[in-house]
């Protein structure tokens, strides 16, 4: 699901318009990023479905001395290291737009990926439970041809063994009396939805999913403009002005620097947030002030 144009505002779309190809890459590797996911939390997981995605963020050190280089000399010195940063930087963002529109925190949301990934794994496994094994000495008629004899009946299509996990929530929840193959797919459906999104989804050090209902646009705007920069000094602005906004919540940085808030609050160039007056109204010698309207 092409999630990205449904949050970038009328001058981006003009803007992409110009990027076609570039903008392609961006939803191939959202989608990319994607599929990540679902196979590492269905097929790469532990057996109780319990770990955390995988999530990685900006170091530091090397986040710091870039910037300071850039402001010093108003160049890239290290353009190696800013490309680490920019990979990252838009990997993440990928993530937390990709997780955001999971969660249903989105007027579209996609509940389809969902069906199409854990959907299609329950499926499996619900077959896989109530599959009865094939009796070698089973003969059948072939219809086509009855005056040939009993035959030896061709072996059902065997599936891969069943996972523990399911088979111990089936064993839990199957009602011989009360449900069918439906029922029994439903409710492992919605178990698995509730392991994807309490684990899987969730920062083990907030507590909270890898989602945002604040920034989510001037976020994204931001990353598919870097996604088609080649300038390194423009690249530079623009992870800048991603920052800016993550900035703000501590949570957020978090899932893009090491170090979080306190860290940026630490960068060269940037005005510690000034919570005591009632907001975080940060401004940053590279790409200025923030202001939500600055980003669409």
């Amino acid at each position: 699901m092409k999630s990205v144009p449904k949050i970038i505002n009328e001058e981006l779309r003009s803007f992409l318009k110009e990027t076609d190809d570039a903008i392609y890459e961006m939803y191939e590797a959202e989608d990319n990023i994607k599929h990540e996911m679902f196979n590492d939390f269905l097929y790469k997981n532990n057996n109780d479905f319990t770990r955390n995605i995988t999530w990685r963020v900006v170091p530091f050190s090397p986040l710091k001395k870039v910037w300071e280089d850039y402001m010093r000399m108003g160049t890239v010195q290290n353009e190696k290291a800013l490309e680490s940063i920019e990979r990252i930087v838009i990997r993440c963002a990928l993530k937390i737009n990709i997780i955001t529109n999971l969660a249903g925190h989105t007027q579209w949301g996609d509940e389809e990926s969902i069906e199409d990934n854990i959907g299609y794994w329950v499926n499996e496994q619900v077959r896989c439970y109530f599959q009865k094994p094939d009796d070698p000495n089973q003969l059948e008629i072939p219809y086509d041809n009855p005056a040939s004899g009993h035959q030896k009946k061709e072996p059902q299509e065997h599936c891969d063994e069943i996972h523990p996990f399911a088979k111990n929530s089936i064993d839990d929840f199957y009602d011989v009396a009360n449900m069918d193959n439906k029922d029994v797919q439903e409710k492992l459906y919605e178990t698995m939805k509730e392991q994807f999104f309490e684990y899987y989804l969730t920062d083990p050090k907030s507590g909270h999913l890898y989602i945002t209902d604040y920034g989510l646009q001037p976020i994204m705007v931001q990353t598919a403009k870097l996604y088609n920069e080649t300038d390194p000094a423009q690249k530079v602005v623009l992870i800048d002005s991603i920052l800016n906004v993550v900035h703000q919540r501590s949570d957020m940085a978090s899932w893009f620097i090491q170090g979080g808030s306190n860290a940026l609050s630490q960068l060269s160039g940037y005005e510690v947030p000034d919570e005591e007056s009632g907001g975080y109204d940060t401004k940053s010698a590279i790409s200025g002030r923030y202001k939500m309207a600055d980003y669409g």
